[in-house]
């Protein structure tokens, strides 16, 4: 009987989940609304119902990986301070599981489990360093170095989206009261698909994109600006600017070459991709931007999801 892994992705919009062999063929796809603004009871009560269903559906699983936004302790598995889960502070999601499946459970950070997708089994394959970003609701990234997913002594490295691009923007009174402050000026908040749909609306020309539903999306537009609309290319061009400033950063801090770029608006391709590349030339270090490599994910949205499913594989709980 083949050996069967459990994948949960939980991100701030949706919860994608699966079940995978040892090939990393996908037996089993699900997504359902994450709905994370009913609070973390709301949530746990969603994986909960996910993992009697994947219970139900393949009872022989011998491994559960759970992929999550935010930092997660490499000691305790505590998800902390997830910037798209309301109430999430600080919870024990690995003490939490464990109490739901007999199976082997293991917890990382979202991005970072994507990132071993990529480089165990996608566009990553062959590269012993390497750094990923993936865009989506937020803005993820994960390391590689020598071929070992690299989270830092508190599991906190690789947190890209938080790279500040713009020191000239200050917090607000009300971040500050929140503890949001750190938000200020950061990655995240131009390239996140928030900061992305924010930038087409200050252009006021959204009704320029085409959308299958009344709300223009970030699938709408990366299909306009393929389409050659101009507004959905400027839009892009301006998200791959500010990506670029970001990741030459990173680059420069990790001494990397090679940039896996996933999530949902990498699907764009070229109006987002030239522009990045062009950027990361201009402004990285010249010992980088003489040789650097920026390539298009393999997995697209399924990156997380088949990253959680052999998060146990790779990682220690």
């Amino acid at each position: 009987m083949p050996t069967l892994h459990a994948g949960i992705d939980i991100g701030g919009t949706y919860i994608k989940y699966g079940v995978l062999d040892d090939a990393g063929t996908i037996l089993t796809k699900r997504t359902v609304p994450t709905q994370a603004e009913m609070g973390l009871d709301h949530v746990i009560a969603q994986l909960q119902r996910i993992v009697h269903e994947l219970h139900e559906v393949h009872p022989n699983l011998s491994t559960w990986g759970v992929g999550v936004p935010g930092v997660v302790d490499p000691s305790s598995r505590r998800v902390q301070c997830p910037p798209n889960l309301p109430g999430w502070a600080s919870v024990p999601l690995g003490d939490i599981l464990r109490s739901m499946v007999d199976q082997h459970v293991v917890v990382e950070n979202d991005a970072n489990a994507a990132a071993l997708a990529e480089y165990g089994y996608g566009a990553g394959k062959g590269h012993k360093d390497m750094l990923y970003v993936t865009l989506g609701t937020g803005v993820g990234g994960g390391v590689i170095l020598n071929g070992r997913l690299h989270t830092g002594p508190y599991g906190d490295a690789g947190e890209i989206g938080h790279i500040i691009i713009r020191a000239d923007i200050q917090p607000t009174e009300a971040e500050r009261s929140q503890g949001r402050g750190f938000r200020a000026g950061v990655l995240e908040e131009f390239v996140g698909r928030v900061g992305i749909l924010h930038t087409l609306q200050q252009t006021g020309l959204a009704s320029t994109i085409p959308s299958e539903t009344d709300i223009v999306d970030i699938v709408d537009l990366a299909r306009a600006a393929n389409d050659g609309n101009p507004v959905a290319r400027e839009v892009l061009q301006q998200t791959a600017t500010w990506l670029g400033l970001g990741l030459s950063s990173a680059m420069a801090v990790l001494g990397l070459r090679v940039v896996v770029v996933g999530g949902g608006i990498s699907a764009a391709g070229e109006p987002l991709f030239s522009p990045l590349i062009k950027t990361i030339r201009e402004r990285a270090i010249p010992t980088i931007a003489a040789s650097f490599s920026v390539i298009p994910a393999a997995f697209g949205q399924d990156a997380g999801l088949i990253g959680a499913a052999f998060l146990p594989l790779h990682v220690h709980s």
